[in-house]
């Protein structure tokens, strides 16, 4: 008489229809659920399991109608979908191996069924029980955009794998991490993207420069305070050339500042005088000290911190205008030569010339003070030796 062997499978859901595969791994035989035999190619390859009547979502199969031969023995468990089992639709739910010695041993592997878990797609039908651990890792990868391997990277650019979106700049303003491999920790964010080439460029020259060993994960916005941002197409000496995205509407970032975060000129922020829709040529001032090119990245902040000379020279011109315009009593020039502040002054100016000019005796006891020219005469006296006595200078 053959022994009892027991599959027994904990599933997180009730009521479901689940059924099994056993294969014999010596010759690869499948129990058939027909007659408890195994053959090449059973009628029945599905092995029916049946819920516990006290235990919900323990599913249960006791199968004692022929003696199992020594060996090992796989063990795959689905949940039944539609109205017939069909291993390729269905979803397998755990795994396992039996070793069987004297028909006896129905351990169904724990490692396996945990692989199963693991390795689960994250659906909200499959994992939405309120606080479960389940549902909390599937709300967190809610948040991932894109992960994958890249294949290159540049000086502040990255190739994100050929798998990833064909669509330009779906990923810009996301925040890219290198989880694995060549640049392992660094984060940065995106400011534009090509789905052509793959190529994301990002707002800061990388620390080390991913390769093909680099694995990314691209969550979503990164919520700059930003206008736009982007990859710049060229520049000039006091111009950029923004992307294509960019505004068609005149001026639209006139007395904006724009920063170049990484790529040709980084670390410079200018004032836009001016922006042409037609073209996305924004004008700068003043004149970048390296102009960019198609490797700047750039950014558009809303309000430029920067005056510019043209408008401080005529907010300046107009104050003085505003002053001119409220005086309404000047002095006359003999009010000012009168002035005891302008007096005063002089006779400082005369003190410093007697220190510092030179001063010449010539002929004998005629002394001569000059101006700082050393040609023009400020004063004239003449001194008496004989009763040491000093004329009045004139």
């Amino acid at each position: 008489m053959a022994n009892t062997k027991k599959l027994t499978i904990d599933w997180q859901e009730t009521a479901k229809t689940v059924y099994a595969i056993v294969r014999r791994e010596a010759d690869g035989y499948r129990l058939n659920d027909a007659d408890g035999a195994f053959a090449s190619a059973p009628a029945d390859p599905y092995v029916s399991l049946t819920e516990d009547s006290v235990i919900k979502g323990r599913y249960e199969k006791s199968e004692s109608r022929t003696v199992w031969t020594d060996g090992r023995y796989s063990v795959a468990v689905y949940k039944q979908a539609g109205g017939s089992p069909s291993p390729v639709a269905d979803t397998i739910i755990g795994s396992g191996e039996m070793s069987i010695v004297s028909d006896t041993e129905t351990a169904l592997l724990a490692d396996k069924t945990v692989d199963l878990v693991w390795d689960e797609a994250l659906t909200k039908a499959a994992h939405n029980v309120a606080q479960s651990s389940g549902k909390q890792l599937r709300q967190l990868s809610g948040y991932q955009v894109w992960d994958g391997t890249a294949q290159a990277g540049g000086l502040n650019s990255i190739t994100l794998d050929t798998g990833a979106s064909v669509t330009n700049d779906i990923y810009k303003e996301g925040l890219i991490i290198i989880v694995a491999g060549t640049g392992q920790g660094e984060a940065h964010h995106i400011m534009a993207y090509n789905g052509t080439t793959k190529v994301a460029t990002i707002d800061d020259d990388w620390h080390v420069q991913p390769d093909a060993t680099s694995e990314f994960i691209i969550f979503g916005s990164s919520a700059h305070d930003t206008v736009t941002t982007g990859l710049s197409a060229g520049g000039g000496v006091s111009s950029i050339t923004l992307s294509g995205t960019a505004s068609t509407i005149d001026n639209t970032y006139r007395d904006m500042m724009i920063v170049i975060p990484s790529g040709a000129g980084a670390g410079q922020a200018r004032r836009c005088t001016a922006y042409v829709g037609a073209t996305k040529v924004a004008t700068v001032e003043p004149a970048w000290i390296t102009a960019p090119d198609s490797t700047s990245a750039y950014m558009v902040y809303p309000m430029a911190d920067v005056a510019s000379a043209t408008h401080y020279t005529a907010a300046r011109a107009a104050k003085i205008d505003n002053l001119d315009a409220a005086i309404t009593t000047r002095p006359t020039l003999a009010q000012v030569e009168a002035s005891t502040v302008l007096a005063k002054q002089a006779k400082l100016d005369f003190v410093e010339k007697w220190i510092l000019n030179k001063l010449v005796e010539s002929p004998s006891g005629t002394w001569t003070l000059y101006d700082t020219d050393d040609v023009s005469v400020l004063k004239v006296w003449t001194w008496t030796a004989a009763t040491s006595t000093r004329s009045k200078a004139t």
